[in-house]
């Protein structure tokens, strides 16, 4: 009995709750693996109002190591309003299919043709990117045109802590002929040099 009255309370919490109640009870679910509340979670990653609830939401949903969620997770990565929820998501996928998860949002990048859409994903690539990642965004900033695109690409460069990928940034700063570009690029150099330091 006691044990029925206390899932009902947790779902009643993640229907009802306050956002902090919905927050916690999702990192304990997440932190338990507990796939019995993932039609809530799922609920919550796509709806709910607080950025905090959906990030948490998703996150334990990757949790549960179910592969048949890698698709909503994958569409929260690209179009979720926030870009913490995003990069959660990214990191979901990682807990359900490990590197596989930096290969598929690599494709995605190559597919999409929306630019918002391409920008997160660069963005989440960044996050839970693994050592080849950054020679993968270079080529990819090779054969993009669009500077947008070349500046995030930047951008997301300097979430690397890995000094071994600043003559990568160099060599493609060198050949770019945008000013904003190089200037994300020298910006990413300063951050991976400062990540030393803290």
């Amino acid at each position: 009995m006691g044990n029925f009255l206390k899932r009902w309370l947790i779902k009643k919490k993640l229907s009802d709750g306050t956002e902090k109640e919905k927050a916690n009870i999702l990192v304990e679910i997440g932190n338990a693996r507990d796939t019995e509340f993932i039609e809530e979670m799922v609920k919550l990653a796509k709806s709910d109002p607080s950025p905090i609830v959906r990030k948490n939401a998703v996150y334990a949903i990757g949790r549960t190591g179910k592969k048949q969620y890698v698709e909503f997770i994958l569409q929260i990565a690209k179009n979720d309003s926030s870009e913490e929820v995003r990069e959660y998501a990214g990191l979901a996928l990682t807990e359900i299919i490990g590197r596989e998860a930096n290969q598929l949002i690599l494709n995605e990048i190559y597919k999409s043709k929306d630019y918002v859409v391409k920008k997160r994903l660069i963005h989440v690539l960044g996050v839970i990117g693994d050592r080849e990642s950054p020679k993968k965004l270079i080529e990819l900033l090779y054969s993009c045109k669009d500077i947008e695109i070349k500046k995030e690409i930047m951008r997301t460069l300097g979430l690397f802590d890995d000094e071994k990928i600043i003559p990568m940034i160099e060599d493609a700063s060198k050949n770019e002929e945008n000013e904003k570009v190089k200037i994300e690029a020298r910006n990413s150099i300063k951050k991976i040099k400062n990540s030393r330091f803290l």
